[in-house]
């Protein structure tokens, strides 16, 4: 089991790698961020690296989804407002949420694979049958 979280883990940042590669997600140090840390954590799942660094980077995976997701949202606010000032209240929010660019979503994506790290750095101790990380 702890195996296949591990190849579902490396899926999963090289696909979320491509993606945000291939859309050019570089625009600005706030983008860059989710590709350092993609990158980072990519090598960790590959080298195996110490149980705190991989914890810790997949930390900052979720909080760089939690950042993510309100600098999209921000985008989007933004944007809504561009095109008709006088949004305001519920309709504002509505608007914000819809349409495509920038996904208010897809930052989640980093979030589940930093919980997707936690889990797959969890190892169970034959010995003691308990599950450390």
């Amino acid at each position: 089991m702890h195996r296949r979280l591990h190849l579902l883990l490396v899926f999963s940042i090289v696909g979320m790698l491509a993606e945000l590669l291939l859309t050019k997600h570089w625009d600005g140090v706030w983008q860059v961020v989710p590709l350092v840390l993609l990158g980072a954590g990519l090598v960790v799942a590959l080298v195996g690296a110490s149980t705190g660094l991989t914890r810790s980077l997949m930390a900052l995976f979720i909080l760089s989804g939690l950042v993510g997701t309100l600098l999209h949202y921000k985008g989007k606010l933004e944007f809504a407002l561009e095109r008709n000032q006088s949004l305001s209240g519920f309709a504002l929010v509505r608007e914000t949420l819809k349409g495509t660019s920038p996904p208010i979503l897809a930052p989640g994506a980093m979030i589940a694979i930093g919980l997707l790290g936690l889990i797959a750095g969890t190892k169970q101790d034959r010995a003691g049958g308990r599950e450390t990380t």
